[in-house]
């Protein structure tokens, strides 16, 4: 019986040895898992701050663009009535100058 008894308490201390192996692996596991999601994640707050600026980068470049277009339409169209009204101006001098040569003929 003692034995037996023996037996069973080294079987038992056996198997409390192999269950401490397998929590200690499972916990060293589960510590591997976070400390890549932790890394995973600190990789990802890196790319998305770096997307957030580029992103502004090129509304800032997009808005500076705009601003140059419309400068230049502006100015064009200025120079444009500017233009307009020197033919205008031109055109009439010549009309002034038509009748007065047809009135003297």
């Amino acid at each position: 019986l003692e034995s037996s008894l023996r037996t069973k308490v080294a079987r038992v201390e056996q198997l409390e040895t192999r269950l401490r192996e397998v929590e200690d692996k499972l916990r060293h596991s589960m510590e591997d898992k976070l400390s890549m999601q932790k890394e995973n994640m600190m990789e990802m707050q890196k790319i998305t701050s770096e997307m957030t600026q580029k992103t502004s980068q090129y509304e800032q470049r997009i808005a500076n663009q705009q601003q140059k277009y419309d400068q230049t339409i502006s100015k064009t169209r200025l120079q444009s009535d500017s233009q307009l009204g020197e033919v205008s101006t031109q055109l009439r001098h010549y009309k002034e100058i038509s009748q007065r040569y047809q009135r003297n003929v």
